[in-house]
């Protein structure tokens, strides 16, 4: 089984087109390319960077005078020609390494796909597509999808939750020549987690919008699970070595009161680091502990508490999911912050609904917050 990156990649080769797709290596070109935003702008890199991903890529601009003229509707900060102009020499920088280096983005090398299958006049044996995750999906990556099955009944089928969004990438699928209209349907029935951990990871959203995956608005009114359990318990910690003691001792009460297996329960937090710090404590009452890695399936003959990141986590799910670490920046208030405090929401909201039976939140802080029971 191949994921889309890797299917394009190796179809660009058989078309004599050698392509290195960017991920660690794109990540320093972008700090280099952030080099040359002019301080005046007063824009934060996350708003940069979600403006060549939302506008820049989605759109596939390639050149200064179509970002003047590329609709920036939904943006959260508007920008006159001027402005637009002055963060071109980013995004312009920006290009030129991933050109010197030979690397693109995989948005850039869905759309030389789409390129090749359209001038070559490429078909496929393809007769139906079926995508999941569809929220993480691009523009670029859905109009490839479009060209490699022809239109017609059942030609695709996409599930999506744009309340799972932890990319940026928003889609409106009509403009990539994919017709939905009258052909949607809503699931409102939650099989995996219980009624209280849902209403809980619900409530990280409020006040949020969410689209339909169609330039519409979504929302997850009348969304039922068909268990009910204990509410999730959230805790306000002061720094790790607190975190560090409710995790240990809600795992032991977990092995011993409840009887769980270790293998049932996991530990998530943002980072890598973080979870290194946790670790150390963690294998104090269960020495036995499996780092789920990433870009690994979870191998589930390994014995142990499974530690991961929370980006990791997704698409697993456990019978008691534990989530510790700073998470301070989902309230940060700012003028340009909107779309990351969604994702930075959506992501705790994708880590929440992991767990089919409970839930633990230590949640370190610099400022005091109201504790949940």
């Amino acid at each position: 089984m191949l994921n889309l990156d890797a299917w394009v990649r190796r179809f660009l080769e058989k078309q004599s087109f050698v392509l290195k797709l960017a991920y660690d290596e794109g990540e320093n070109l972008w700090q280099k390319a952030l080099a040359m935003l002019p301080p005046e702008l007063a824009l934060t890199s996350d708003f940069v960077r979600s403006e060549w991903n939302n506008v820049v890529q989605a759109q596939g601009v390639d050149d200064l005078s179509g970002y003047l003229r590329v609709s920036r509707v939904g943006r959260t900060r508007r920008l006159s020609r001027t402005e637009r102009q002055q963060l071109w020499s980013v995004f312009g920088e920006y290009r030129a390494l991933l050109n010197e280096q030979g690397l693109c983005e995989p948005a850039d090398a869905f759309r030389t796909a789409v390129g090749l299958i359209r001038d070559r006049g490429i078909t496929f044996p393809y007769q139906a597509v079926v995508v999941d995750e569809a929220q993480d999906f691009g523009n670029e990556a859905f109009r490839l999808l479009r060209a490699l099955v022809p239109a017609g009944a059942n030609d695709l089928f996409i599930v999506g939750d744009a309340h799972q969004r932890i990319y940026g990438h928003q889609v409106v699928l009509s403009r990539c020549d994919i017709d939905i209209r009258g052909r949607g349907k809503k699931l409102r029935i939650n099989y995996r987690t219980t009624e209280e951990v849902k209403n809980w990871a619900i409530g990280l959203l409020k006040g949020y919008s969410f689209d339909d995956l169609d330039a519409g608005v979504d929302d997850t009114d009348a969304v039922r699970s068909i268990v009910n359990g204990e509410p999730p318990v959230v805790k306000a910690c002061s720094g790790v070595t607190e975190a560090a003691d409710l995790v240990c001792s809600h795992i032991t009460q977990l092995l011993q009161g409840e009887s769980a297996p270790p293998e049932t329960i996991c530990l998530v937090a943002r980072t890598h680091y973080e979870l290194e710090a946790y670790e150390k404590y963690v294998r104090q009452v269960c020495p036995t502990i499996h780092q789920i890695e990433p870009g690994k399936a979870d191998d589930g003959t390994k014995p142990g508490i499974r530690l991961a990141t929370i980006h990791r986590v997704k698409g697993l799910e456990f019978d008691h999911m534990i989530i510790a670490g700073a998470l301070d920046d989902f309230d940060t208030p700012s003028s340009d912050s909107t779309e990351k405090i969604t994702a930075n929401r959506a992501l705790l909201y994708v880590a929440a609904t992991r767990a089919r039976k409970s839930l633990l939140v230590c949640r370190i802080i610099k400022k005091a917050i109201k504790e949940s029971p």
